[in-house]
Parts: structure tokens; sequence; C-alpha cells
């Protein structure tokens, strides 16, 4: 995760397991938390997306982005499960 305009990257690999609507932020590996606030998370490894309505990569508030470089893969095998998501809210 990452916010207040840092960047933050995976060059390994990464597990995903279930979500979890009560505690949202230990569900998935994501970027900017609030309207005012932005992120930058980049993929150069692998994230495996193995738990229920999981999340691989999530983006949210103006500025913040979700970057899966060429050559790298998120995986996608639990139920409801989902690459990356970029949600902008006003």
């Amino acid at each position: 995760m990452s916010i207040k305009g840092g960047t933050a990257t995976n060059n390994s690999t990464i597990t995903v397991g279930d979500s979890n609507a009560q505690k949202p932020i230990f569900f998935r590996y994501g970027s900017g938390y609030a309207r005012t606030d932005s992120g930058n998370i980049i993929n150069n490894g692998t994230i495996n997306v193995v738990g229920k309505d999981a999340i691989g990569m999530y983006a949210s508030g103006w500025g913040s982005t979700a970057t899966n470089n060429a050559g790298h893969a998120i995986n996608l095998s639990g139920d409801g499960s989902m690459d990356c998501i970029w949600i902008m809210e006003l």
C-alpha cells in the first residue's frame, strides 16, 4: 500500500487471500485511501489472487496509479477475484 504520494513496488511474489469488506485495507495491494490522498503501486513481480472476491491491485483518489509492468503477472484463481481496480472519488 502506498499513501501520501509515495510509490510501492513489488519485485517478488504476493499472494492475496479472501476479501474482508469490514477491513478492506488488509485484502488488497493498493494505493491512496481517501479522497484527498494519492499513491502509486507498481508490479514488477507476480501477484497471485487466490482469495474470494480479492483484488490484485487497487488505486483510488486523483493521481493514484496501479501499474502492472509488461512481462509481470496478476494470476486470478479465487471466486470473484479481480486483477486491478481504479476508483476515482469526487
